[in-house]
């Protein structure tokens, strides 16, 4: 019967490989910490309530749903300066009022939403 034909690797030429093996594992090692810690400066965004007014809303769509986690009620609101936005109501009304505040974001507005009322006076 024929064998197949072996490759017998001497000593040296097995320490060689496995040094370049075990070095090359330890520079991508060094590569991706270095690739983790490095910083793409990214900073997570400021978020801040700005203005908050007491508002009496024009209108308000239930949020009713069969995916009821997920459904949120929201009013329609508007503002002393005669501009209409659109808020998530999150908080109950106090005798028909919502308190609607300004969510900044990086310091600009992002969207409206309700808080309670006992922290808009």
């Amino acid at each position: 019967m024929n064998q197949p034909y072996r490759v017998r690797l001497k000593t040296k030429t097995k320490v060689r490989l496995t040094l370049i093996l075990v070095v090359f594992v330890l520079m991508l090692g060094f590569f991706l910490f270095q690739l983790l810690k490095f910083d793409f400066g990214l900073e997570p965004d400021e978020i801040r309530y700005g203005k908050r007014y007491l508002l009496k809303p024009i209108l308000v769509q239930g949020g009713a749903s069969y995916k009821a986690a997920r459904a949120q009620s929201v009013g329609r609101f508007k503002l002393p300066s005669n501009k209409v936005v659109y808020a998530t109501i999150y908080a109950p009304s106090h005798d028909s009022f919502y308190c609607v505040v300004e969510v900044l974001v990086n310091g600009k507005v992002s969207h409206y939403q309700s808080i309670q009322y006992e922290r808009c006076v």
